[in-house]
């Protein structure tokens, strides 16, 4: 059975993506705010569809009218 291709993300990734600095994203993390994320081995990483749906709900929750 032939797994689907997940694109992984690092901390740094989203960091750069969301504009923010590295911290931030490590303190979201300890806090549980952000994109859902996972550790494989002592490497933090976001799946990156997790992260489009979570940066999606934030502009649905945040809009203004």
């Amino acid at each position: 059975m032939t797994e689907p291709n997940h694109a992984l993300l690092t901390v740094a990734d989203v960091a750069d993506i969301l504009q923010m600095r590295r911290e931030s994203v490590h303190n979201w993390i300890h806090q549980g705010r952000g994109p859902r994320s996972f550790k494989i081995g002592r490497r933090r990483f976001f799946d990156a569809r997790d992260v489009d749906a979570w940066i999606l709900e934030q502009k649905l929750t945040t809009a203004s009218a």
